[in-house]
This record gives C-alpha cells, sequence and structure tokens, in this order.
C-alpha cells in the first residue's frame, strides 16, 4: 500500500516535470523562432527539432509507427543520415536530458553513431515515411535507468530527402 501510494507520488512528479520542460522547450523554440537567422545556420541545422527526454509532441504522436527492423529502401534512408552527422553532434544534448544532465556534461556523440542504428519502428504515409531509430547508448544517473539518444528523420516518400529530423532521448528502468 505505501508502496503503490510512492510510486503514485513519483509518476505525479514525473508528470509535472515533463510539462514543465515541455513549457519551457515551447518558450525556447518561439523565442530562437522569432530570431534573425544567421548566415551559420544551414539548412541541415533548421530541420533539426530537438524534444526533451521522455517528451512529446502532437506531430510525433500522429505518427502510427509499426514494428519494422528491416524497411523497404533502409540503407538508402540511413545514407541520407550522414549528411547530417556534424548538425546532429551539435545539438546540446545536457539540456535534452530531464534526469541526467551531471552525466550528460562530458558525452560527446562519436563521429560513427550511426554506425549499428536500429530501426525500431516505420510510419509510412501517401507523402512522407518516418524510422524510429535507436542510436546510442547514453549515461545514466543511476545503474538501473538505461537511456538511449532517438532520432525520428522524416522523409518525403517519393525523393526521399529528408523533411525533418527529431532527437530525443528516450529510457526505462530496469528492475
Amino acid at each position: 500500500m505505501i508502496r503503490e501510494h510512492f510510486k503514485n507520488i513519483g509518476l505525479t512528479v514525473l508528470l509535472i516535470a515533463n510539462v514543465f520542460s515541455c513549457a519551457c522547450a515551447s518558450v525556447k523554440t518561439m523565442d530562437n523562432s522569432s530570431a534573425p537567422q544567421t548566415k551559420s545556420a544551414t539548412k541541415q541545422e533548421n530541420i533539426i527539432v530537438s524534444i526533451p527526454e521522455m517528451t512529446s509532441t502532437a506531430e510525433i504522436e500522429a505518427f502510427k509507427f509499426t514494428k519494422e527492423s528491416n524497411p523497404p529502401r533502409k540503407d538508402l534512408l540511413l545514407k541520407k543520415l550522414e549528411n547530417y552527422i556534424a548538425p546532429l553532434q551539435k545539438v546540446d544534448l545536457v539540456n535534452l536530458s530531464n534526469w541526467a544532465k551531471t552525466q550528460m556534461q562530458d558525452y560527446k556523440l562519436p563521429a560513427d553513431f550511426l554506425t549499428g542504428t536500429q530501426v525500431e519502428q516505420i510510419y509510412e504515409a501517401k507523402d512522407i515515411t518516418v524510422l524510429k531509430l535507436k542510436v546510442a547508448d547514453l549515461p545514466s544517473h543511476t545503474p538501473i535507468v538505461k537511456r538511449f539518444l532517438y532520432l525520428l528523420p522524416v522523409y518525403d516518400s517519393s525523393t526521399t530527402e529528408i523533411k525533418k529530423i527529431f532527437i530525443t532521448i528516450e529510457g526505462h528502468a530496469e528492475e
């Protein structure tokens, strides 16, 4: 009974933290979008959308993912991501993290992070294809929590060009 009570309190705190985090990310996004773009901001950097750890967006929630480890054109789609290695390495993963900021301070996404990328899910519609890719194991704040970096590239179905790349952190506790 007591354990269940504390579990509910923990879930409530987690929910409040996620809502607060989403609100802060939204405000930051609005501030950045209204600021003039500098010449150093590339097209590649402009299509990368950072989503705070363990949160989502309405756009991502609309994707009806199915389990698929070997989608059609997988190699071609993954090859397209190679053009985005440098901009993805510039993403501030510490600010993306909600729970392991201290452990993430010295973490750098390696140059070969796409090697061994796992396709976990796929969403296909008439005009877009979205892959959910697990790309890296991340440092954690506790040994029982496993954390992973995910990319969700959104491709134009007809040209296979990347329209947007969501980057986020997901994790789970192993008990």
